[in-house]
């Protein structure tokens, strides 16, 4: 008689069917995870018989075999989706300590309410652990499914507890701020940045970094002439604070691509600001403590503590006192005006309107009233600008206009209009009649070239004016001039207008040219959040030209 097999349960089946974590943890594969964390963490690193790179990663393949199922263990999961859960936690949580330097604090921070502070590094290239997850899954789901085996119950359970104790003591170990114990005393991880602080002293002390803010921009260069002065307070975020034990290496990181800096502080230590290059200083890995008679690398500062409290030692070539006071600047670099040019948003754009009066304020702003021809409505606008930037009379009529450009934040142009036929009056050289163009916060001062016609312009820094800093602002700026072609020396802010004129049509025509020159300053330090005018590093400009046929 033929006999038929059993079919094979389908995958609905399948993924029905209860799992229980802790049937994985008495396994090889897990128990050999979690032995090689154990060796690594309290062996291997430290020991100097392997790299610190290479110990760092180990602890992270192993970490993501160990931590799914430990978790899933302890909430008791008894689905597959709960599991899946558990594995995406733990990938959410890794990825998010070593990408963000903010997350890992406040994780650190979460684990010190439990009695574990943290000390973490984040580094984006332990990501290469994160694959180790779908090993954990395909290897220890299937020793989830219920055991044929003929087990004592009572041993299972003993092995389960012991194993989610020693597993749940090794992850906290991998992190945790004493990291283990050799038979020499404590030792600790290494640690991964540009610079580290080390506490040069046989006890605890306690410092808080206060981290460049994300949003500031900075000039490398130049903030290196003095990173004391030139990096006020408000240039650095909310601070994190650390304890460090005897001995032991702090790591500094930045977010700059170039440069960065950290404002240091602590009680009895004197306000420091660390400021370097990331080409000097490239991210290296170090250790996590430095004894003495080790010697000090060019990397490294040290905090030494007396009587008199803390002092510090080496780094002198990224270490900086903090400078409250300016410099005194000469008559020359002091800013003629503090004016802007500027006009309000509800300005009628791109449509004739009547210039039905035209005041000048003592404020430096222009007050006009204006009757709009398309919509038979009258409306006041305000225009901030130089006295000489509108010349046209009441009853004619005119078009405003906003140009958007690379290297210009704000752009007004202003044309006489035809009354008739409401479009723009040509002169016999075939430009417009009467045109005023008004630039605010132009970074690119080339720019302002073609405006001039033939004349070239170039910016000239004034080296010999120091950076004047606004700490309300977190900007450092200094003046420069413009170099016009066929105009001798040099013209600044506040000087008076500039008149050129310009050959148009092989000379038949000439067209007369002012330029009012109303703002002009060179940038070191930009936060772009509150910074009036351009936003980014560089020439920040505001200028007035008309153009017109000449007399």
């Amino acid at each position: 008689m033929l006999s038929r097999s059993n079919p094979a349960p389908d995958a609905a089946a399948q993924l029905a069917e209860p799992i229980a974590p802790e049937r994985a943890l008495p396994t090889l594969p897990w128990i050999a995870s979690l032995a090689l964390l154990v060796v690594n963490d309290h062996i291997l690193k430290g020991s100097g018989l392997l790299p610190g790179v290479l110990t760092g990663k180990l602890s992270d393949f192993a970490g993501m075999i160990v931590a799914p199922v430990l978790l899933a263990t302890l909430v008791r999961a008894r689905s597959r989706s709960t599991l899946m859960a558990c594995h995406v936690a733990v990938g959410s949580v890794f990825a998010g300590i070593q990408l963000s330097v903010p997350f890992a604090n406040l994780w650190s921070s979460a684990m010190g309410l439990f009695g574990h502070p943290w000390t973490i590094t984040s580094d984006p290239t332990d990501l290469i652990a994160l694959p180790m997850l779908a090993v954990s899954w395909h290897v220890l789901v299937p020793k989830m499914r219920a055991d044929a085996a003929a087990r004592s119950v009572e041993f299972r359970q003993l092995a389960v507890g012991s194993l989610s104790a020693v597993g749940l003591w090794a992850s906290v170990a991998t992190s945790d701020i004493d990291a283990g114990i050799d038979p020499d005393g404590q030792w600790y991880e290494d640690v991964y940045g540009n610079l580290v602080i080390n506490n040069a002293n046989d006890h605890d002390i306690a410092v808080f970094v206060r981290p460049l803010r994300a949003e500031i921009v900075l000039d490398c260069e130049a903030v290196a002439s003095d990173p004391g002065r030139l990096l006020p307070t408000q240039a650095f975020g909310e601070a994190v604070h650390w304890t460090l034990p005897a001995r032991t290496n702090l790591a500094m990181t930045g977010a700059g691509w170039d440069c960065s800096a950290a404002w240091v502080g602590g009680e009895g230590v004197p306000p420091t600001i660390l400021f370097w290059s990331n080409v000097e200083h490239p991210l290296a890995w170090f250790p996590g403590q430095t004894f003495e008679g080790d010697g000090r690398g060019p990397d490294e500062t040290a905090l030494v503590f007396d009587s008199q409290g803390a002092s510090w030692v080496g780094g002198e070539s990224f270490r900086f006192a903090v400078e409250t006071t300016s410099p005194e600047q000469p008559e020359s670099c002091e800013s003629t005006s503090d004016e802007r040019i500027d006009w309000d948003a509800s300005m009628p754009l791109e449509r004739p309107l009547e210039l039905l009066a035209l005041d000048y304020g003592p404020d430096g702003c222009f007050e006009l009233e204006l009757a709009d021809a398309w919509t038979e409505t009258n409306s006041t606008s305000y225009l901030c600008a130089p006295e000489s930037a509108l010349p046209f009379a009441t009853g004619e009529f005119i078009e405003f206009s906003e140009v958007a450009t690379g290297g210009v934040q704000r752009w007004l142009t202003v044309q006489r209009l035809d009354p008739m036929t409401g479009v723009v009056v040509l002169a016999a050289d075939g430009e417009p009649e009467l045109r005023v163009d008004l630039l605010r916060g132009t970074s690119v001062v080339e720019n302002l070239g073609w405006m001039l016609g033939s004349h070239s312009v170039t910016a000239i820094p004034r080296p010999s004016c120091e950076w004047s800093v606004d700490e309300a602002c977190v900007t450092n700026q200094r003046p420069f001039d413009l170099a016009i072609g066929g105009v001798e020396g040099t013209v600044g802010a506040g000087d008076p207008t500039v008149v050129l004129v310009d050959p148009i049509g092989g000379g038949d025509s000439i067209r007369q040219r002012e330029l009012t020159l109303v703002h002009a300053q060179e940038r070191a330090v930009v936060d772009p959040t509150c910074v009036e005018g351009t936003t980014g590093l560089g020439f920040d400009l505001d200028a007035v030209v008309v153009s017109r046929p000449a007399p």
